[in-house]
């Protein structure tokens, strides 16, 4: 990859110098080369208007044989918790400052001219360090990983530092934003029925492989085999190896890699798929994907999975106010006369508060796809009270067909909130409300999984108006929200727009709302 980035610099003049590759895959069935590019916020608009250029310059960069490529750009950030989980993974090649060193000893400092990161210890690590060079290996790691500008170096530690504790505060208050649900149970996984089959017997807890962050000498993973097939050296076509995944009661997976010595080559023709292991080995990160793991075990035992087992979540604790998006009173647009009579709530809307909600996004995939926009209204006792909108900047451009249905263009999402920014006062604007939505599973699906990424879990009940229309209102072929208004005779200002579809959807749910209750 450091080939391609010199030629890619060549090619395009170094006019994106300040671009960081932080990830290259290529697909080989579709013969398609993904990229992501972290870029600096300053450079933000200067990106977007040269997204053909820097795809250019990527396909100068490979001579032209590669022609179906699909580049994302992320806005680079800093983020203090993230970092110290990717440093404290990336320093445990370096056994002596991985035992020695915590994350107390790192103190980080950002201001305008820049982020100011040292590694504070006693002479004797000191000294390590310098001949494992390992502070030049540790200040390139992290400059792959940033586009801001970064001051790094080592500290000997002294009592005369009175910066400390502030640093420690900082930390503390950093940790004390997540929490675990079972406070008195780790992030582990207990194997039942034990049983020796390769190596030593393994009787550890196994760790959640969703907490695999950077690489280890020595981690213990369970789970069940899938994909398990036979493999030989192209070198050495008599040298077999084993090529395996696992995927651990959380439902998350690792790929695993076993060579048989004299010894083992006989017994490991007893794995199988659908066979519950629990391995204790190294695990090695991906050289050309970021954040690819690969599990390498010596010892394997069979084991069973605890059947009643529950994810221990860590969940961030939402704060008390919101900090991006402020909610709005609403207010109706029609007109009002001194006839109006005041309606009072059907009894299913009496006593319930209500999110109506709806999203705007850049495709149809929770996990790839980003949000642009979301819009929603809350109703209490059956009335319409405030309402919650904002476009979300997904950093990357918003594809044609979606600004074509949406009217959202990349000019109108450049520079709004993130959805990092943006979800923790959404979940504030709708806890302890049922959610609704036109379809509402596809707008939950990206909220949900939007929010695990930031430990924040939506776990509402949820009410569908399509549902609901195919049950209360039979007679109607199509349940799409146009026909829905249509057959409410409702106005909708402005379709697959979000805040305008949530207030139309919660003129629906109302109107359904009604039916239901008649129908009891």
């Amino acid at each position: 990859m450091q080939t391609f980035i010199e030629k890619f610099r060549e090619v395009t003049d170094g006019r994106y110098d300040f671009l960081k590759l932080q990830n290259a895959e290529f697909v080989i069935d579709e013969l398609l080369l993904s990229l992501t590019f972290a870029y600096p916020e300053e450079k933000e608009q200067d990106v977007f208007a040269a997204v053909d250029d820097i795809k250019m310059g990527v396909k100068l960069a490979f001579d032209g044989d590669i022609d179906n490529i699909d580049i994302k750009f992320v806005k680079s950030h800093f983020d203090r918790e993230f970092f110290l989980l990717d440093v404290m993974a990336f320093i445990k090649q370096f056994p002596m400052l991985a035992t020695m060193l915590t994350e107390k000893d790192i103190l980080t400092h950002a201001d305008e001219k820049g982020i100011r990161i040292v590694f504070r210890m006693n002479d004797a690590l000191c000294d390590y360090c310098n001949k494992k060079s390992a502070g030049r290996k540790i200040e390139e790691h992290i400059k792959n990983m940033y586009c801001e500008n970064i001051d790094f170096g080592f500290e000997k530690y002294t009592d005369e530092d009175d910066d400390i504790e502030d640093f420690e505060r900082e930390l503390e208050e950093e940790k004390n934003r997540f929490t675990l649900e079972n406070l008195n149970a780790g992030r582990v996984i207990q194997p039942q029925n034990v049983e020796e089959f390769i190596g030593k017997i393994i009787y550890e807890k196994a760790a959640y492989i969703e907490d695999v962050i950077g690489e280890t000498d020595r981690t213990v993973l369970c789970g069940v085999i899938s994909g398990l097939r036979e493999c030989a050296k192209k070198d050495n076509p008599n040298r077999k190896f084993y090529k395996f995944t696992i995927t651990d009661p959380t439902d998350k997976s690792i790929s695993c890699l076993y060579f048989p010595n004299k010894k083992t080559e006989n017994q490991i023709t007893l794995l199988k798929d659908g066979k519950s292991i629990v391995g204790r080995g190294k695990i090695t990160e991906d050289q050309m994907r970021h954040g690819s793991f690969t599990f390498w075990p010596n010892d394997i035992s069979f084991c069973t999975l605890p059947a009643d087992f529950k994810i221990n979540r860590i969940v961030r604790k939402v704060d008390d106010v919101y900090h991006t998006v402020f909610p709005q009173p609403y207010v109706s647009l029609q007109q009002t006369t001194l006839f109006d009579v005041v309606k009072e709530p059907t009894p299913y809307l009496r006593g319930k508060t209500f999110c109506v909600f709806d999203l705007e996004t850049t495709g149809f995939k929770p996990e790839s796809d980003r949000i642009i926009e979301i819009g929603a209204v809350r109703i209490v006792d059956g009335k319409f009270v405030d309402t919650f909108n904002t476009y979300i900047d997904p950093k990357m451009p918003i594809p044609e067909k979606i600004t074509d249905l949406t009217g959202i263009r990349d000019s109108d999402v450049m520079g709004q909130p993130s959805i990092e920014d943006v979800l923790p006062d959404f979940y504030k604007y709708s806890d302890g409300t049922i959610l609704v939505g036109q379809n509402v599973q596809f707008d939950y699906g990206f909220i949900s999984v939007n929010g695990a990424r930031q430990n924040i879990y939506f776990e509402n009940e949820m009410e569908d108006t399509v549902v609901l229309g195919r049950k209360f209102i039979p007679d109607l072929k199509k349940y799409k929200l146009a026909n829905l208004t249509r057959y409410f005779n409702i106005v909708n200002q402005s379709a697959h727009r979000g805040i305008y579809d949530a207030l139309a959807t919660a003129e629906v749910f109302i109107r359904l709302a009604e039916l239901m209750d008649n129908a009891q």
